[in-house]
């Protein structure tokens, strides 16, 4: 039965860690081939944000923000913020950090648990310039 029982541990352990490294490896590719949405200039203009906002369903995912400047040369080595909530609701999802991936490109890792209007405060902060933009995604699926 110990022998078994071992076995059995062994094997899912193994289809756990190949299913993760395949995930993973999608991940990787769809920042690749990505579809970003029109960028929207922030509240004084500094930078610009896109984002795969039309990408998001309801769950985990990952928010992929692409930051330019005003003059849309990509923004490396800020530090992002993106705090977000329901509109209707006080629900307060998981905080994770925002990473950079290179080439005016963050992520974060989100939980959207319901259908409906969010919201997401991003903040920009370069070289001590500091800049926001507010924006409400609906997630209908």
């Amino acid at each position: 039965m110990r022998t078994f029982l071992s076995l059995l541990f062994a094997t899912l352990l193994i289809a756990g860690v190949s299913t993760c490294q395949h995930h993973s490896h999608d991940a990787h590719a769809s920042t690749s081939t990505m579809e970003f949405d029109a960028a929207e200039p922030t509240v004084n203009q500094q930078y610009k944000i896109s984002g795969n906002w039309s990408e998001l369903k309801r769950g985990w995912g990952i928010l992929t923000l692409k930051v330019t400047d005003a003059s849309e040369q990509a923004v490396t080595g800020a530090k992002v913020v993106v705090p977000y909530d329901m509109t209707t609701m006080s629900m307060h999802p998981p905080e994770n950090a925002v990473e950079e991936k290179g080439d005016g490109l963050y992520e974060k890792k989100i939980f959207l648990g319901m259908r409906g209007t969010w919201k997401f405060n991003i903040s920009i902060d370069s070289n001590s310039v500091v800049d926001t933009l507010t924006k409400l995604q609906d997630i209908r699926q």
